[in-house]
């Protein structure tokens, strides 16, 4: 089915869709099908139990403006398509309490998830592995990407093994946080990523969010691990980078603030990061904004590679009086 009326199609409110351990499977190479579309405006939704695989577009899509959405015990593999612009999972514009949990997302080749513009919800459990891809040229935000949501909750996420790669395409991620408010993230796994242009998380115009044990390790080839631009009011707590390698054209920075203030950041570690590009920076903190606050925190065996000429190797560097 196509991405309004999908291989199964929910049009009504009060369903539960039950696929108790079964396939649901695009056995053709059709572009632009989607496996479930949930129609706008629906409640009391549950889609649960199954696998969904193949689909050249989204594997499971809810419509604008849905309310107490449930989906949970699902894996989907093989989902969207180079050019797409589809997702594992789509959350429309003005969804709400949603509850989404144990969820396995396997080599989608644009979108792990993607949420639009949502709120009040539950994200727990969640697997992404193999998304993205190398040049994949349309997708220019985060393989796993939330925007403009409220009031999210998010915990026990593992993001590994997947490719952010195209040097043209500032913005790309492995996971995108834009214009996001509010929002909880604990447990979050960033672990042996490949990525171009920016960084691994992107945390982008979003306020009074709360980030804890956050962990970046063994990623290879990156700007940056954790990416904030113009936010404000967030706390970042007990989030590590370690073991992380760039052997890019470009500096790195582990933690890159730019115009940002009133960030916290308390309990967190930089250890054991390395640069091997040939010239360059290697800089645990970068803090360009005011009223920023690094506390109780560490920064130690972090490296160059000695064999370069022109490096720098910087634990902290602050552009600003009012830090």
């Amino acid at each position: 089915g196509d991405a309004t009326n999908g291989t199964i199609r929910i049009q009504s409110s009060y369903v539960t869709l039950d696929l108790d351990g079964r396939f649901l499977k695009q056995s053709t190479t059709t572009a632009n099908c989607t496996a479930i579309v949930v129609d706008a405006n629906l409640t009391n939704v549950v889609i649960q139990n199954g696998t969904i695989s193949g689909f050249t577009q989204n594997g499971i899509q809810l419509g604008a403006n849905c309310n107490k959405v449930n989906i949970s015990n699902m894996l989907i593999e093989n989902c969207t398509s180079v050019g797409s612009l589809g997702a594992g999972i789509l959350a429309n514009s003005g969804c709400t309490n949603l509850s989404i949990d144990n969820i396995k997302i396997i080599s989608c080749v644009n979108k792990g998830f993607e949420f639009l513009s949502c709120s009040n919800s539950k994200i727990t459990n969640i697997t992404g592995t193999s998304c993205g891809g190398t040049n994949i040229g349309i997708n220019v935000d985060g393989i796993f990407r939330f925007s403009g949501c409220t009031n999210f909750f998010v915990e026990n996420m593992i993001l590994n093994l997947n490719v952010a790669e195209d040097q043209f395409a500032e913005g790309l991620y492995i996971l995108e946080i834009t214009s996001c408010s509010g929002c909880n993230f604990n447990n979050v796994a960033l672990e042996s990523n490949f990525f171009g242009f920016n960084g691994v998380a992107g945390v982008i115009g979003s306020s009074s969010c709360k980030f804890t044990n956050f962990k970046f390790s063994s990623n290879t080839r990156f700007a940056c691990a954790l990416y904030v631009s113009s936010s404000n009011n967030n706390l970042f707590d007990s989030c590590i980078a370690y073991g992380n390698s760039n052997n890019a054209f470009f500096d790195s920075y582990i933690f890159n603030i730019i115009s940002s203030s009133y960030n916290s950041f308390s309990n967190c570690k930089i250890v054991g990061n390395v640069l091997t590009a040939e010239g360059g920076f290697l800089v645990g903190i970068y803090i360009s904004g005011d009223s920023n606050i690094v506390s109780d925190s560490l920064i130690q065996s972090n490296s160059l590679d000695i064999n370069n000429l022109g490096f720098f190797l910087v634990g902290i560097y602050v552009i600003s009086s009012k830090n």
